[in-house]
């Protein structure tokens, strides 16, 4: 089950997604993906929708022909670094969303006073 928990992580880190986002286009929700990843219980239903997003058929995608555990990872993105944070602690993930968000206020003030 675990093979099967990778090949997850890496199809939707392929598609560029966040678990929100992945979830979103298999209509089920972020929780849900997150427990896939970690090697959560999914239905056949849900091992179609998979293998139809990444292009083979479920017998492939449970087998090894879908995206292979061992390619190279793509780095986690920020969202994805905040949503593993907020899975942890969500007051620890709003703290880090509140001082982003700070600083990129003051980024833009000192960029718009540059402009003037």
């Amino acid at each position: 089950m675990a093979d099967i928990a990778q090949k997850i992580k890496v199809l939707r880190r392929q598609k560029g997604l966040n678990q929100r986002a992945f979830g979103e286009l298999l209509g089920v929700d972020q929780a849900t993906i997150s427990r896939w990843e970690n090697g959560g219980n999914y239905t056949h239903e849900n091992l179609v929708a998979l293998a139809q997003l990444a292009g083979v058929t479920v017998d492939e995608f449970e087998n090894g022909a879908a995206a292979e555990a061992d390619e190279p990872q793509p780095e986690p993105s920020l969202l994805d670094d905040l949503e593993i944070i907020g899975e942890h602690d969500p007051d620890e993930r709003a703290n880090y969303e509140a001082m982003i968000r700070r600083r990129a206020a003051a980024v833009r003030a000192r960029r718009s006073r540059a402009s003037e």
